[in-house]
């Protein structure tokens, strides 16, 4: 009777590793995707409650709606309500996709590192700061936008004032978001860029390049997460290539 071998060869082993972080890096594009859409209609949504309001998209704005002389409407106060109520479930979403896809890339670039791919140690470290940027944004949004419902229909009552225990709890939320947001700006360019754009080096992928480029550029960042899994697909029937010696 033949014995099995216990495990795959070495270069078996690396080359399903290889394959798996890279399928972490399309889910990656997945849900950021998902994540980026549904961003786009939470913006939609929050935006036009804001409008509704007649208070406009800036903070300003809804301010001297509530403080008018003759005061807001009912249906103003429930438009501003409305909004942050909005906020209260989709932000927080689209930042808990944002977390997972980040946890995901993180793993990825992770593997890739220990599978012998020399570069992918420092962008997965900033990734993981990435990670704990969104870790914190989430909770922050949930706690300033439940903040703002009693602040808001508190102000709007006549000669109304802030009330007690509000301002704690809706600055400690927008300290976790501007907190989380920063570290999630610094993890994207030194890792997530940094490594989207090493694994397209690596694999020969000039989509995957240009997918992280456009990451950070407004409104086209939308289309980084198709780039990068048309990309990470091209990566993957590369490295099912043979090899030369040595690589």
């Amino acid at each position: 009777m033949v014995a099995q071998p216990s495990e795959l060869p070495a270069a078996s082993r690396n080359l399903t590793d290889e394959l798996s972080s890279l399928s972490r890096i399309t889910w990656f594009a997945v849900l950021n995707l998902a994540g980026s859409l549904l961003g786009v209609v939470a913006a939609v949504v929050i935006v036009y409650s804001s409008f509704a309001a007649g208070a406009g998209f800036f903070p300003g704005a809804i301010y001297a709606t509530i403080h008018a002389p003759s005061g807001p409407t009912a249906q103003q106060v429930q438009a501003i309500v409305s909004m942050f109520q909005y906020m209260i479930t989709l932000l927080p979403l689209v930042s808990l996709l944002a977390l997972v896809s980040l946890v995901l890339l993180w793993t990825g670039f992770r593997k890739l590192s220990k599978t012998g791919a020399s570069g992918f140690s420092l962008p997965s470290k900033f990734t993981l700061v990435s990670v704990v940027g969104a870790a914190l944004a989430t909770p922050g949004m949930i706690v300033f936008s439940s903040s703002m419902i009693p602040l808001i229909a508190s102000l709007a009552q006549p000669g109304g004032t802030s009330p007690g225990g509000v301002l704690g709890p809706l600055l400690a939320g927008l300290a976790l978001v501007v907190i989380g947001v920063i570290l999630e700006l610094i993890g994207v360019i030194g890792g997530q860029i940094l490594g989207l754009w090493r694994v397209g080096e690596r694999y020969g992928q000039t989509t995957l390049k240009v997918g992280a480029i456009l990451t950070i550029v407004p409104l086209l960042s939308i289309a980084a997460p198709i780039l990068v899994i048309v990309g990470i697909s091209g990566a993957k029937q590369r490295a099912l290539q043979p090899q030369p010696t040595g690589q």
